[in-house]
């Protein structure tokens, strides 16, 4: 009797190959490097040699092969009763105060979209069928996984998202690795089949038959920058400057100059944009966070915490100077902060210009 689904765990030399009590999971081993490095044809090959219904990957560095062993199958068995497409779920569980969940997206954005936003890092699990790559093979990419969900969820209704995670009640996940950069490298040619994909996006109806085209702009430039994608973000947010009741596309414009970065000119637009709606929310969350925040700050992001805590409201341009304090020292905690300070910033603001463009 086949197993239910197959994880094959990747980026470890060890090779494991064993079933949990009811047969319904098995482990097996996915090579040396972790998943998202993996080239489709690897993970074409991967995918062949498994006899399951269903299939995901994750990376070993982040699991252990016991508390893989103990998944629980009847959890498994019902998400997969339905036969989804693809079932979207974290690794572990992820923690109340954590910024940076891998699958937040899924709870508010329709799955075209959602799977823009889902890294594919060793946090996230995706569930697949294995008939499935046979309609649908990888496509040899930078990234094989995260391109096959984005089509998947292009074509595909039958989507499952869970925050239930795989791997029950395992230590919470609280990372910052997966954030954008404070000011990041243009994207090489390798990603380009990404900027595809963000194209397409801003095709589909909730852009086309927006009723705020001014909303829909500047949910369009705020998806590119996410993404790092600056000059297309740009674009976007110029041709909507000074519109909007909330001139949320001067807000992207002002985040895309402080990634650049072009700090004065970040600031001047900040100045444009005046106070915002996701000012108050940010300052909320993190003023809630404090001590978590704390916690893990060096002298330098202990300092931009007290400043936090001493003013009224949210101060964009003291997150200016911060961020270009932090660029000059990436590999810091304080540098950590920043990012993660900054995806909970375009996270909102994202969340923000979505809420306008479907109401």
């Amino acid at each position: 009797m086949s197993a239910l689904l197959t994880i094959i765990t990747c980026g470890n030399e060890k090779q494991t190959s064993v079933h949990s009590d009811d047969n319904r999971i098995c482990l097996q081993s996915g090579g040396v490097k972790p998943v998202e490095e993996m080239s489709a044809a690897h993970l074409q090959e991967l995918i062949q040699t498994c006899d399951s219904d269903y299939l995901t990957f994750v990376n070993a560095n982040t699991v252990t092969t016991d508390a893989l062993a103990q998944i629980d199958g009847e959890f498994i068995t019902e998400l997969l009763t339905n036969q989804p497409a693809v079932v979207v779920l974290p690794i572990r569980t992820v923690a109340e105060h954590a910024f940076v969940s891998p699958v937040w997206a899924w709870q508010l954005y329709p799955a075209h979209i959602a799977s823009l936003l889902t890294p594919m890092s060793g946090d996230v699990a995706l569930l697949l069928p294995r008939e499935q790559f046979q309609q649908r093979p990888l496509r040899e990419l930078s990234n094989p996984l995260h391109d096959y969900l984005i089509r998947i969820t292009a074509v595909e209704s039958n989507i499952t998202f869970t925050n239930n995670p795989l791997l029950g009640e395992q230590p919470v996940y609280n990372s910052h690795s997966q954030t954008p950069r404070l000011a990041p490298a243009n994207p090489s040619r390798q990603q380009l089949w990404l900027r595809d994909h963000l194209h397409a996006a801003c095709s589909t109806p909730l852009f086309a038959q927006a009723k705020s085209t001014t909303a829909a702009t500047a949910l369009m430039a705020g998806l590119f920058l996410l993404h790092d994608y600056l000059e297309e973000s740009h674009a976007l947010s110029q041709s909507i400057e000074g519109q909007g009741d909330d001139s949320s596309g001067d807000y992207w414009h002002a985040i895309m100059h402080r990634r650049e970065p072009d700090y004065s000119n970040a600031k001047y637009w900040i100045r444009r944009v005046g106070q915002h709606p996701v000012h108050s929310q940010l300052y909320d969350l993190l003023s809630s966070n404090l001590q978590n925040l704390q916690a893990d700050a060096d002298d330098t992001g202990q300092l931009f915490l007290r400043q936090i805590a001493s003013l009224p409201t949210w101060n964009p341009t003291t997150f200016v100077d911060f961020c270009q304090t932090c660029e000059q020292a990436p590999q810091t905690n304080s540098y950590h902060l920043a990012c993660a300070i900054q995806y909970l910033e375009m996270r909102l603001l994202l969340e923000h210009c979505y809420a306008a463009v479907v109401n």
